[in-house]
């Protein structure tokens, strides 16, 4: 991963992509960040890593997650990803295409205090989706 080319999509993309390494080679707790750190690239990452080497022995897999946000997403990336859920509108598409979007859009949020709740979504889904297929679902 370099900077410049990190979206939310693709660091979310990378932490599952690590969490089935993790779990296909039976890898610790402990030993997660170490186990991937190094095999980053970029400017800012590399800078990042070795200012904080000392750390890596130590630190846990959310807390690791958490930094790379940091380094490298916008400051207000879960913001605008809420707002990516709240305005998401069903249009033309099929229900099932739409429902998948947003549910897609929401994983993206997932261990932040803005990702939508089973009810949460399901209510902005009700709200976004086709009113005639709104009115028929609620006959």
């Amino acid at each position: 991963m370099e900077e410049g080319n990190v979206n939310v999509a693709i660091l979310w993309d990378w932490f599952n992509h690590s969490e089935n390494f993790f779990r296909q080679k039976s890898i610790t707790p402990e030993n997660r960040v170490v186990s991937i750190a190094w095999g980053m690239s970029g400017i800012h990452a590399m800078h990042w890593l070795s200012t904080n080497s000392p750390l890596l022995d130590t630190m846990f897999w959310d807390d690791y997650k958490e930094q790379m946000r940091i380094l490298f997403l916008p400051s207000d990336w879960e913001h605008t990803g809420c707002m990516d859920v709240l305005c998401l509108q069903q249009g033309l598409r099929f229900f099932v295409e739409f429902s998948l979007n947003m549910i897609g859009h929401n994983n993206l949020l997932a261990g932040t205090d803005s990702f939508f709740n089973d009810k949460a979504l399901c209510d902005t889904m009700d709200a976004n989706m086709d009113c005639k297929l709104t009115r028929e679902c609620n006959c």
